[in-house]
């Protein structure tokens, strides 16, 4: 994952003493930052696709597992029936 690197301190007008210093480093520090910005957001683009098709095969998966789940059920009474008719005819 890209990191985006935090700005240098932003100038303050009110001082005189340091704020040509300090906004030749703070406008310096910004087109780095806006390749970094953009990176960043191609990664969270990229994760949100992914985190979408995820979201998909769960579902299908939760519905497959309810279909199979039902199946199984329907299996189990069937061969229920079976052996109780088996019983009754044996007995029968």
């Amino acid at each position: 994952m890209t990191t985006i690197t935090a700005l240098p301190p932003a100038p303050d007008r009110d001082d005189s003493d340091t704020f040509d210093t300090l906004a030749d480093a703070f406008v310096a520090a910004l087109p780095p930052m806006v390749t970094e910005i953009n990176l960043v957001a191609g990664e969270v683009n990229a994760n949100a696709v992914a985190a979408a098709a995820s979201a998909v095969t769960a579902d299908a998966q939760a519905d497959l597992a309810t279909t199979n789940g039902a199946l199984q059920v329907v299996l189990a009474a069937t061969q229920a029936s079976y052996a109780a008719n088996s019983a009754i005819t044996a007995s029968g």
